[in-house]
């Protein structure tokens, strides 16, 4: 009797060891890696009724519509969380497995209130230009940033001016794009001189410095009072700008978002993500498709 209590404390702990690890192995595929056939439900959320979310949105829409089994349903928040939040709950009551796009930073709080931490309802975002301020995201969050991939454009940058070193005046609130350029600059032979800045004179220091530039989207560095300085330092020196408008300004280098492209990204990523071949717990930022713009 003794051995074959022994003999089945034995099966038992191999069973343990061996069948219970497997199983939960094999769940934890099919949640990341689902089947062929699902079915599933795209919230974009927009944050206002208007050309620029619109474009977003009908690039998503456009870059879904092909795939079978997946309903988008596109909605506007009119800038108000409260609505969003109604909207979110309401598509969790009809569907308990949903994703969200959240196009704008009022429904990227929304979701982030109603559905952190939420596995059964990734959510993808963009159109929100300081992404840091969220904090930590939740593992079923990711985004599309506002600003290209930084050693791409100073790849571009360097190849056509040769420079090796670029000034970015910056507010704190740009401090996580800064830290961002700088990690990208440690592969390419490129200094980044960042200087912190508060008003306009800071403005004006750092770009009378003589050196190339780098303007990165900042209220506090690009307002009506400092355009007059931008103008003028960008005609002495190569400089880069993030949007056509500083090419029409003489600024050497820009580049601009395109939009309705960002949408067929954010709309293929989102497909991607819920059939398992992105895995947004470990890959949490993306960049958009931008265009090169030179002076004018």
């Amino acid at each position: 009797m003794a051995a074959k209590n022994i003999g089945y404390k034995k099966r038992k702990g191999i069973y343990r060891r061996i069948l219970i690890p497997l199983f939960f192995s094999c769940f934890s595929f099919l949640f990341l890696f689902p089947i062929s056939g699902f079915s599933s439900k795209i919230l974009v959320l927009k944050q206002e009724d208007d050309s620029l979310y619109n474009k977003v949105a009908d690039g998503i829409k456009s870059s879904i519509e092909k795939e079978e089994n997946i309903e988008v349903i596109i909605d506007n928040c009119q800038s108000n969380v409260d609505l969003c939040k109604d909207k979110i709950e309401k598509m969790r009551i009809k569907s308990k497995g949903f994703a969200v796009i959240s196009l704008g930073i009022i429904p990227t709080y929304a979701a982030f209130e109603m559905l952190g931490g939420k596995k059964q309802n990734p959510v993808l975002f963009s159109l929100v230009f300081s992404p840091e301020k969220l904090g930590n995201l939740p593992e079923n969050f990711a985004y599309f940033n506002m600003m290209p991939d930084p050693k791409m454009i100073l790849s571009e940058f360097q190849k056509r001016f040769q420079v090796k070193e670029i000034v970015i005046p910056f507010s704190r609130d740009s401090a996580g794009t800064v830290l961002t350029i700088k990690r990208s600059s440690e592969e390419l032979d490129i200094r980044i001189r960042d200087i912190l800045v508060s008003n306009d004179s800071d403005v004006r220091k750092a770009l009378g410095l003589g050196k190339p530039f780098w303007l990165i989207p900042d209220a506090t560095v690009v307002n009506s009072d400092t355009i007059n300085d931008i103008y003028s330092a960008a005609s002495q020196v190569p400089a880069i700008g993030f949007s056509e408008a500083f090419a029409k300004m003489g600024v050497a280098l820009s580049y601009q978002i395109d939009f309705e492209e960002l949408g067929k990204e954010l709309g293929k990523t989102i497909v991607d993500i819920l059939k398992g071949k992105i895995d947004i717990r470990k890959k949490k930022v993306f960049f958009p498709p931008v265009k090169f713009i030179e002076k004018q």
